[in-house]
């Protein structure tokens, strides 16, 4: 591994998208993804390396949406509160 690093386990990379993720552990070639460039391809080749694995998360638990999408004042404190901010 690069810089010398030992890499103890697969490194999750949560997802709120099941068809992503099927797709990209599906090493089948699909005709209605043709248009996906070629670096697309490099998370299948980090899943085939056992470098990470997709895990789904459903949208409602994802915490970064929070970054990027404007929420109810509940969800927003539920939002903060996941931060671990007050």
């Amino acid at each position: 591994m690069e810089l010398g690093l030992f890499r103890q386990s697969k490194l999750p990379l949560y997802c709120d998208n099941n068809g992503a993720i099927l797709l990209a552990k599906n090493p089948v070639f699909h005709e209605r993804i043709k248009h996906i460039k070629i670096k697309y391809y490099y998370i299948r080749q980090l899943i085939n390396e056992s470098i990470i694995d997709l895990i789904f998360v459903p949208t409602k638990k994802q915490k970064a949406d929070g970054f990027i999408k404007p929420f109810p004042n509940v969800e927003h404190k539920v939002f903060i509160a996941g931060l671990g901010l007050k």
